[in-house]
């Protein structure tokens, strides 16, 4: 909990700089992203953690990527103090094996359709650096979205899409789900015994299957979502 506190403190740290380098107010900021100027405040002083989807505004509009508003992968080793660690060299290295990093790498598979299907499969196309604090519990990975049928939330084609691997959901999530052979990433809800898939874009219609169908396999709920610019 603490790390997680000192990456939120920096990265409003480092939101407050580059907004002054900018020659920007928490105002003028907050209107261009979309939030109260006290909603940023609460940001640059760690108070609060902005989403992903507002920190990536945030960094365009105040001109930087968003890996200038995190911190290294590693640099959590500044904080050892030296009388701290052990003399002998192969401790020194266990101790410094042991301290936690920023990022972690998920794999990227494939595409699922926010539109009416696609194939599903399971190359890994590449690997994303992902911060600790977004895949606390579970099994995480990548699929990247393919279409506009989620625009409503959103959702673009190209974007990354963070899901975490799960058979069951809630009505009103979204999730990645399988069906015969085919990847959706669409709202679920359950009504009388079909599962209906939901479109966030009103040229989609819903997408209907009964429950009882054996090819339906559910892959997990969606956590975040990084915007492909």
């Amino acid at each position: 909990m603490k790390q997680e506190n000192n990456v939120t403190k920096y990265v409003g740290e480092q939101i407050k700089k580059y907004r002054k380098i900018a020659k920007l107010t928490q105002k003028q900021l907050g209107e261009k992203v979309g939030v109260k100027h006290n909603t940023i405040s609460s940001y640059e002083s760690g108070t609060n953690e902005a989403e992903q989807d507002i920190l990536f505004a945030i960094a365009k509009a105040i001109g930087v990527t968003i890996d200038d508003l995190f911190p290294p992968i590693n640099s959590q080793l500044d904080e050892i103090h030296i009388d701290k660690i052990p003399l002998e060299r192969s401790e020194i290295k266990e101790s410094i094996d042991e301290v936690p990093t920023y990022a972690v790498k998920l794999p990227i598979y494939g595409s699922i359709s926010c539109g009416n299907g696609v194939l599903a499969y399971e190359d890994v196309e590449g690997y994303e650096d992902t911060p600790q604090s977004w895949v606390k519990g579970g099994t995480h990975f990548y699929l990247r979205a393919n279409g506009d049928s989620m625009k409503g939330l959103r959702i673009y084609d190209g974007d990354l899409l963070l899901i975490r691997k799960q058979s069951s959901f809630e009505n009103g999530e979204v999730i990645a789900v399988l069906i015969n052979g085919e990847a959706y990433l669409k709202k679920v809800t359950i009504s009388n015994e079909t599962l209906v898939l939901e479109s966030a874009n009103s040229d989609y219609p819903p997408i209907a299957v009964p429950l009882n169908n054996n090819d339906i396999r559910i892959i997990g709920k969606l956590k975040k979502v990084i915007l492909n610019f």
